[in-house]
């Protein structure tokens, strides 16, 4: 069953833009995960992953070079401290959790559509974002809202 089991932080607890970094400190802080190379993934799903990275709205203003990708991959554990989030891989049909960072286009991507949320929302928006209400603050604001009703 694909149900939530904890209710998230509310969304204004996650204002402050962070870094591609502190979300994986983050990440390893609060789940146990194991760093799994790129190569754990079909050939289909990285040609694919290259081009969200490449494509994917925030860099609309910003071109990135594709040459220059660092991708940093995690599953997550099959432990006591992961079973609210490893419960998903009943939908998501996979054998575990994962979560893909981009270093350099600033992309983020998660087979957990929970864990992808909070991601999101953990790494929140500039003033400048919020301010000129670019897509990036926008963005969050739909998965701050998605994370308090629980459609994940």
């Amino acid at each position: 069953m694909c149900q939530p089991q904890q209710t998230p932080k509310r969304a204004e607890e996650h204002s402050g833009k962070k870094s591609i970094e502190e979300l994986e400190n983050w990440l390893k802080e609060r789940l146990d995960v194991q760093q799994i190379p790129l190569t754990s993934f079909t050939e289909f799903f990285v040609s694919q992953l290259w081009n969200w990275a490449a494509n994917h709205a925030s860099n609309e203003n910003t071109p990135v070079d594709p040459d220059k990708f660092q991708f940093v991959c995690y599953r997550l554990l099959d432990t006591a401290r992961n079973a609210e989030y490893n419960q998903y891989t009943v939908c998501t049909h996979e054998p575990y959790i994962y979560v893909i960072f981009e270093k350099t286009a600033d992309y983020l991507y998660s087979n957990c559509t929970k864990l992808d949320l909070e991601l999101f929302a953990e790494r929140g928006y500039s003033d400048a974002d919020r301010r000129n209400n670019t897509f990036r603050f926008r963005h969050y604001e739909m998965c701050a809202g998605m994370l308090e009703r629980h459609e994940y």
